[in-house]
C-alpha cells in the first residue's frame, strides 16, 4: 500500500509537469520596448538623441552655433521632413518643415510637433537646444520616425532667422556645417514567442497518459483493497 501512495505521488508529479507549471513552463508573453540611440558628429558640433514612448517619439538635437540648426529623416535635401529650431531669448523655436531642395523650406500646414522642456546639453558646446515630442507614424507631411538603421541630415548656421518669434520666419542657408549620416536612433526589441503546435500537442499528450496512468492505479488499489 505504501508503494502504491509513493508511486500516486510520482504520477502528481507528472501531472503537473504536464500542465506547464515544472519542466515545461509556459511562454513568456511578447512584450516590447524602445532604446533610446544617440548620434554626434565627428567634432560633436551636432548631437541628436530619440526615445519613444508609447506612440510618440521624443527627439533632441543641439549645435554649436548661433543661428539655427535642423535636424531631418532621409538621405539628402530633397524630400527631407526637417524641424529648424533656434533660439528666442531664454527660450527657443522649432518649426517643421519638409525640404524640396536646395532652398528655404517650406513650413508645414500641419505643425505636428510639440517643444518640451530640453534637458541638459549633449555635449556642453551646443549654444542651441532643441527638445520636441512628435508621433512616431506619418502624419500629414511628415513621414514615419524610422527605427533601425535610417539616413537622417543636419544643418546649422550662424545667422539668425530674420524673425526669431515667428516659427515660420525665413532664414538663410546654412553655414555652420551639414550632412548626411546614417544611425540607429531607435531600436526596438521584442521578446518572448507564442507556444509552438508541436509543444502544445507534446503537452496535451502527457496529460493523457498522466491521466491514464492515474486510472490504472486506483483500479489496481481497489482490487488490492
Amino acid at each position: 500500500m505504501k508503494a502504491a501512495l509513493i508511486a500516486f505521488m510520482a504520477i502528481g508529479s507528472v501531472v503537473v509537469n504536464a500542465q506547464g507549471y515544472g519542466s515545461d513552463p509556459a511562454p513568456t508573453p511578447s512584450s516590447s520596448s524602445t532604446t533610446p540611440g544617440q548620434y554626434c558628429n565627428a567634432d560633436k558640433s551636432f548631437c541628436v538623441s530619440a526615445i519613444v514612448s508609447g506612440a510618440n517619439v521624443t527627439v533632441t538635437y543641439g549645435c554649436k552655433a548661433t543661428g539655427w540648426c535642423a535636424f531631418g529623416i532621409g538621405a539628402a535635401m530633397a524630400n527631407a521632413d526637417i524641424v529648424v529650431g533656434w533660439n528666442n531669448g531664454a527660450s527657443f523655436v522649432i518649426s517643421d518643415r519638409t525640404s524640396t531642395g536646395h532652398s528655404l523650406p517650406p513650413f508645414d500646414s500641419v505643425q505636428a510637433i510639440s517643444a518640451v522642456a530640453a534637458p541638459a546639453a549633449l555635449d556642453a558646446s551646443h549654444t542651441i537646444k532643441i527638445s520636441y515630442t512628435r508621433p512616431v507614424a506619418a502624419t500629414g507631411p511628415d513621414k514615419a520616425f524610422p527605427s533601425g538603421s535610417a539616413s537622417f541630415i543636419y544643418a546649422m548656421s550662424n545667422n539668425a532667422p530674420a524673425t526669431p518669434a515667428n516659427a515660420n520666419s525665413a532664414f538663410t542657408q546654412h553655414n555652420g556645417g551639414h550632412a548626411g549620416f546614417t544611425a540607429t536612433l531607435v531600436v526596438a526589441q521584442q521578446g518572448g514567442s507564442a507556444p509552438s503546435s508541436t509543444s502544445s500537442a507534446r503537452g496535451s499528450a502527457k496529460v493523457v497518459a498522466a491521466v491514464f496512468a492515474v486510472i490504472v492505479l486506483f483500479a489496481g488499489l481497489i482490487l488490492v483493497v
